[in-house]
């Protein structure tokens, strides 16, 4: 486990993102290839690698909030707490810059906005400047485009347009009030850098904001999607070794003698939630830590210094009864993503129909998910089954995609494209 690789000057780099962006890169790369390999326009692949990023994070990130809700406090999107007049007239603004679907905009507004940010938490004093400067940017690009956008309000965007104007507008509102009084709520629903996505929720609302693209666009829908599942696997196994590095998704507690176990530190994921969630832990430490240094559990940061040092000043054998091994459930699930990989490597040719390798790759995910849950331990059941969330998905997405499977397989009408 190491959840920063490194730092760049004082920044660190957490290794669950960058272990996304390096399975980014790779899934990228193969699918640049092979779009250009079955005679599609190689170039499509950043189109579709803007849209994956920023559906499949959404739709990763709401599946995990909806499946641990308990872990966060939602304060933050109570509108009826607090609300900034200037953060909805930002909101109309960043609507109106938006509104023609341009990329780069989209891009550079929401980057600064994070740098912005960054520089605020410093408490930089040129930070007014530059708020004004972002301010103007997007004014300028909402004036550029606001003709376009009242022109084209017709019946047949009518529905889109009101949706997007409503989510501008409300974030705007919320989101400025929170910004300017930040300490006083958690941001952790936002700390993807600490982890938590889930692969059905990105992968159900990728697919379908990748449809609706292909629709307007005119581009083959079902050989495309054919081709993505590749880069699919390869991305899915990087993701799953930044799980490793960080700490999350692990295993239920095992024996020392399994071949998949795995200790985790002491002030890793694991042990908070489940290692030391029902021990007193500053009465272990002033029992067993000498004294010049119980004063920890007083400072701020008490906890997590005390548990960094519980292996220095713990009996090995209290320290292992406590702290023990878990199964390395993110090392099984990479493993999947390139078994997948080659699955699909070797089943590609054997195809009978445009769209097959697609509903091979989500029955083979799902009986690998489905497994890999029964060694999770951080998966609570679901709506009181005794299955969890990812199992149940699990469960349909293969019943459906096995039904299509077989059904489009034995038919004599069907011939591959």
């Amino acid at each position: 486990m190491k959840p920063i690789l490194f730092h760049v000057g004082t920044y660190p780099v957490y290794a669950y993102g960058f272990m996304i962006c390096i399975g980014f890169i790779a899934a990228m790369t193969i699918a640049y290839y092979r779009l250009k390999q079955k005679g599609f326009d190689p170039s499509l692949v950043f189109d579709f690698a803007i849209i994956c990023l920023l559906s499949g994070i959404l739709g990763a990130r709401i599946f995990f909030l909806v499946q641990y809700n308990h872990y966060f406090d939602f304060t933050i999107f109570n509108i009826f707490e607090g609300i900034s007049a200037s953060g909805g007239i930002l909101g109309i603004l960043f609507f109106l810059a938006c509104y023609k679907n341009t990329k780069a905009i989209f891009a550079i507004g929401i980057q600064t906005f994070i740098l912005l940010s960054a520089i605020h938490h410093n408490k930089a004093t040129w930070i007014f400047p530059l708020e004004i400067l972002f301010l103007a940017l997007l004014a300028f690009f909402a004036i550029q485009n606001a003709k376009i956008a009242i022109l084209s309000f017709n019946q047949g965007n009518k529905a889109l347009f009101s949706l997007w104007f409503v989510f501008c507008f409300v974030s705007g509102l919320r989101g400025m009030h929170c910004y300017y009084l930040r300490s006083q709520y958690s941001w952790d629903v936002f700390a993807l850098w600490k982890g938590g996505l889930v692969f059905f929720g990105g992968f159900i609302l990728a697919v379908a904001v990748l449809a609706l693209y292909c629709q307007k666009k005119k581009i083959p829908l079902l050989p495309l999607f054919d081709i993505l599942t590749f880069s699919v696997a390869i991305a899915l196994s990087f993701a799953r070794i930044g799980c490793f590095l960080n700490g999350c998704c692990y295993g239920k507690v095992c024996h020392e003698e399994s071949p998949l176990a795995v200790h985790f530190p002491s002030d890793s994921i694991v042990s908070e939630r489940v290692h030391i969630a029902t021990l007193d832990i500053d009465s272990l430490w002033k029992k067993h830590a000498p004294k010049e240094i119980h004063f920890w559990s007083e400072l701020p940061h008490g906890k997590r210094r005390i548990l960094q040092n519980f292996p220095k000043y713990l009996p090995p054998d209290i320290y292992h009864s406590i702290f023990r091994p878990v199964y390395a459930t993110q090392i099984v699930s990479s493993f999947k993503g390139i078994l997948l990989f080659f699955l699909l490597c070797w089943f590609y040719p054997r195809r009978r129909y445009e769209g097959e390798t697609t509903l091979f790759f989500c029955m083979f995910y799902s009986i690998g998910r489905f497994s890999v849950e029964m060694l999770r331990g951080d998966t609570p059941p679901f709506l009181g089954t005794s299955l969890t969330a990812g199992q149940f998905v699990s469960v349909c997405l293969f019943c459906l995609c096995a039904s299509l499977f077989l059904y489009f397989r034995f038919m004599p009408k069907v011939r591959k494209g």
